[in-house]
C-alpha cells in the first residue's frame, strides 16, 4: 500500500489577514489590532509521554514499545502588539480585556482565545484553533522603540492542551 500524502494543498501565512481573538467567538469577541509582523507565536500543549521501563530496558510490547499517556500540558499564545492609548485606557482597552476581575468564585477569570488563519488576504474560507481557557500568567511588558510605536510582549497562558481545529 503507498503512503499517503498529508498536508497537502498551498501554504498559508498568519501575515495574510491572520486573526487573533479575545474574549469571545467569533461576532462577540475581540479582535486584537496593531499585532507586529512575525510575532505570532502559538505552542499547542498536548499530553505528555510515559515510556514504561522495566529494569532500566523499556517494556515493549512485542516490537513496540510501552508508553503512557501522562500529564496534559498547557498551550500558550505570544505575540507582540504597538499598544494604542486606547489599547491601554479606552474604549478598546485590550488590557482589560487580558486582565479581566477574578471569578466570583475566587478562581482566576478565563477568557476564549481563537486565532484564525485566512486562505488569502481577501479570502473568506479559514482555519482556525479555538481555545476556551485563556488567561495572563502574571502581566505583559511595554518596551519603548526609539525608531517605532511602543512594542507590548503578551502571552497568553491557555489551560487546554488542545485547541478545537476547524475550517470555516
Amino acid at each position: 500500500m503507498p503512503d499517503t500524502n498529508v498536508n497537502t494543498g498551498i501554504p498559508i501565512r498568519w501575515e495574510n489577514a491572520g486573526r487573533v481573538r479575545v474574549g469571545g467567538v467569533a461576532g462577540s469577541g475581540f479582535l486584537v489590532l496593531d499585532v507586529v509582523a512575525g510575532s505570532l507565536n502559538m505552542k499547542v500543549g498536548g499530553r505528555t509521554g510515559i515510556p514504561i521501563r522495566d529494569r532500566s530496558k523499556f517494556l515493549l510490547n512485542g516490537t513496540t514499545p510501552v508508553v503512557l499517556p501522562g500529564v496534559e500540558q498547557m498551550s500558550e499564545l505570544t505575540f507582540q502588539v504597538r499598544f494604542t492609548k486606547n489599547g491601554l485606557t479606552g474604549a478598546s482597552d485590550l488590557r482589560a480585556k487580558l486582565q479581566p476581575a477574578n471569578a466570583a468564585d475566587g478562581t482566576v477569570a478565563v477568557f476564549p482565545v481563537e486565532v484564525d488563519w485566512l486562505d488569502s488576504e481577501s479570502g473568506s474560507t479559514l482555519a482556525r484553533a479555538a481555545y476556551v481557557g485563556g488567561f495572563l500568567n502574571g502581566g505583559f511588558a511595554i518596551k519603548s522603540n526609539e525608531e517605532d510605536s511602543d512594542i507590548g510582549d503578551i502571552t497568553i497562558t491557555i489551560a487546554q492542551a488542545n485547541p478545537t481545529w476547524s475550517a470555516v
